[in-house]
């Protein structure tokens, strides 16, 4: 009798990836850390932002709006010492960052912030964000246009620390004699060995990849354009024999170097959360200009429950809002949004079919006061019969835009209105939302654009009322949590509209 072979492989579940996260001076950027445990020395940040194929940041667009506001935030964490930037020269779409700190510890602060999240919209997969314990050259004091090469040396990862060492020392006679060699600045050159990645907890297929990373030493030569057919061959021949004891060299240079000006002291009274008065909508929330101003608050905070009085008298206790921004440690996890050709839900619910017929019983009766557009349809509920808001936003027409556009209502909603939480009552509810399937033109400046109509059915007046209220004050107080939804709203639509519909009952 042949017997049934019992196999117990596939009911067991194989092991997680182990996942490798930036190192700072050996301690995981988002693992608490006493400040003492982090060095004092300068530190630079290493930042390779990889754009989207057709997107350009030096050319006037909205990459080029959300890449000006991502330095300016960016500059305004604390002991941020010198900003660089420049397109590589054989690759536009791919941009170098150099970020100088003054410490580990201002380091950490960046890696824990809101960063270049404007960005991560744009962004493909090879990104990269490494750190070296270095000081740049001080190049803001000379007006001179310097480029930068960036020459990265490779060593195995089972290569003696004799052989590293060793190269630590070339390297600094190499740089003794460009100062020796070059006059008026023409050449200055730095470098340092790049912090590896390492794993966030402690496994041994963790621990074998962390090993398997090969060392790379990071060398940037700020060339004063142009000089290179003026460098001498003593230096020539220090290079080659820099490159001779290497596993692999790799050389790109960048265009012009831009240096942003971070003298800029950004005041807090500017954050001053406004007093707000007169009916609040979409409209009028997204229509207050957010400080792009890093605030040292806590990512975990948790708001309180707030109350909101119904006309009838009652009080409900509506949940917090809910803020998951991205962290800058985390960027070269994220992934950009998915290419599709969005669609337009064709398929009528029963509560968004009720609106529209009432809403056009309503401009049959007033067709002297008001015009009439178009009609849309797209999923969607209305679990409450209180005030509906319907808000149309006017979106270049172009893909790009569009897909931005879906990734920003999706964090606004989710913000918005977390999912229910102990049974207490959700303020409103956003019941979906699509796009007309024509574009128009705007009469003020003719850009043709795409309109995306979203539906929202508030709890009441006071929720909506209180709810937006707290979403903008919160987004006054920090940009990190809410201010960076409002921002986008305004760096990525033309116009905004929005109206209330009130639904009284037959009796």
């Amino acid at each position: 009798m042949q017997r049934n072979e019992i196999r117990l492989d596939s009911a067991v579940p194989e092991p997680p990836e182990p996942r490798l996260v930036p190192y700072i001076d050996g301690i995981p950027w988002g693992r608490t850390a006493c400040n003492h445990d982090f060095s004092p020395g300068p530190m630079v940040s290493v930042i390779q932002l990889s754009l989207r194929p057709g997107l350009n940041i030096l050319q006037h667009s909205l990459a080029s709006s959300l890449w000006a506001a991502s330095l300016e935030y960016v500059r305004s964490i604390p002991d941020c010492k010198a900003i660089y930037w420049a397109p590589l020269h054989d690759r536009p779409e791919r941009i170098i960052v150099l970020l100088q700190w003054k410490s580990a510890l201002a380091l950490k602060t960046f890696q824990q912030s809101f960063g270049f999240g404007l960005m991560i919209g744009l962004l493909r997969l090879n990104c990269f964000n490494r750190c070296i314990s270095l000081s740049l050259p001080s190049l803001s004091s000379s007006t001179t246009e310097y480029t930068c090469e960036l020459v990265s040396f490779q060593f195995a990862a089972n290569g003696s620390v004799e052989a590293r060492e060793q190269f630590s020392k070339a390297w600094d006679d190499f740089c003794g004699e460009v100062k020796r060699d070059s006059n008026d600045d023409n050449l200055m050159v730095c470098g340092g060995w790049v912090q590896r990645d390492s794993e966030y907890g402690t496994t041994a297929a963790g621990q074998a990849l962390v090993e398997s990373q090969p060392f790379f030493f990071l060398g940037l030569l700020f060339w004063r354009e142009p000089v290179a057919s003026r460098v001498s061959e003593t230096l020539r021949n220090r290079v080659a024999t820099l490159s001779s004891v290497t596993t692999g060299v790799n050389s790109e240079l960048t265009l012009t170097l831009r240096r942003e000006d971070i003298s800029t002291t950004h005041d807090d009274a500017s954050n001053i959360v406004p007093k707000l008065s007169g009916r609040l909508t979409m409209e009028t929330s997204i229509s207050t200009p957010i400080p792009r101003t890093y605030r040292n608050l806590s990512w975990t905070t948790v708001e309180n429950h707030h109350n909101a009085r119904t006309a009838s008298g009652g009080t409900y206790s509506f949940p917090p809002l809910r803020a998951n921004p991205s962290k800058m440690g985390t960027i070269i996890w994220q992934f950009p949004p998915h290419h599709n050709q969005p669609r337009t839900k064709k398929s009528r619910s029963q509560g968004l079919q009720y609106l529209r017929e009432t809403i056009q019983t309503f401009a049959d009766t007033f067709y002297y006061a008001i015009t009439y557009s178009s009609q849309q349809a797209f999923h969607g509920r209305c679990p409450y019969i209180g005030p509906v808001e319907i808000i149309s936003f006017y979106v270049p027409q172009e893909l790009f835009d569009r897909e931005l556009f879906k990734l920003l209502y999706r964090d606004f909603s989710t913000a918005m209105f977390p999912p229910m939480l102990g049974g207490i009552p959700r303020a409103g509810h956003a019941c979906g939302g699509g796009w007309d399937d024509e574009s128009s033109v705007l009469d003020d400046n003719g850009t043709k654009v795409m309109r995306f109509t979203a539906v929202i059915s508030w709890h009441s007046n006071e929720s909506r009322e209180e709810m937006y209220g707290k979403f903008v004050r919160g987004a006054m107080e920090s940009y990190e949590r809410f201010g960076h939804i409002i921002d986008r709203f305004r760096l990525l639509t033309v116009k905004v509209e929005s109206m209330l519909v009130s639904f009284l009952n037959k009796s």
